[in-house]
């Protein structure tokens, strides 16, 4: 990777955990999402999967279209993790980025995906709920 280039979303394995750890930082596009999900078919993630979206802030605020294709593809491509009954957990601390993984959430649950999804203020309570 050359020097000044910005991987939006950086991607962590912990097998020891089945932990899959997604970091988002800077300015993240729908594109940016889409990319990772597809990316599940080539580099599966483990059992469980944290997006830890700190850091983050979408470009352009995803519409409800952007959601549901998201859902959608999410939802298709569980079966490339490592165990389909893991927990997915989002960490948002800005009220805009929460609002909007709540709102993905929402669109994922009409999916009705056979992992756990949940979202947290917190890393450390997300972290908490995945060991559980």
């Amino acid at each position: 990777m050359s020097e000044g280039i910005v991987v939006p979303i950086t991607s962590h394995k912990d097998p020891s955990q089945a932990l899959t750890t997604l970091t988002a930082e800077g300015n993240i596009t729908f594109e940016d999402i889409i990319g990772v999900v597809e990316n599940f078919k080539i580099d599966p993630p483990e059992k469980n999967i944290l997006w830890d979206f700190r850091k983050a802030y979408p470009t352009d605020p995803f519409d409800a279209e952007d959601m549901d294709k998201i859902a959608t593809l999410a939802k298709k491509n569980l079966k490339f993790r490592h165990q389909t009954d893991g927990k997915t957990a989002y960490v948002a601390t800005s009220d805009f980025v929460f609002g909007i993984t709540r709102m993905y959430t929402t669109y994922l649950e009409l999916q009705q995906p056979t992992h756990e999804i949940q979202v947290f203020r917190s890393l450390e309570q997300a972290r908490q709920w995945l060991a559980e």
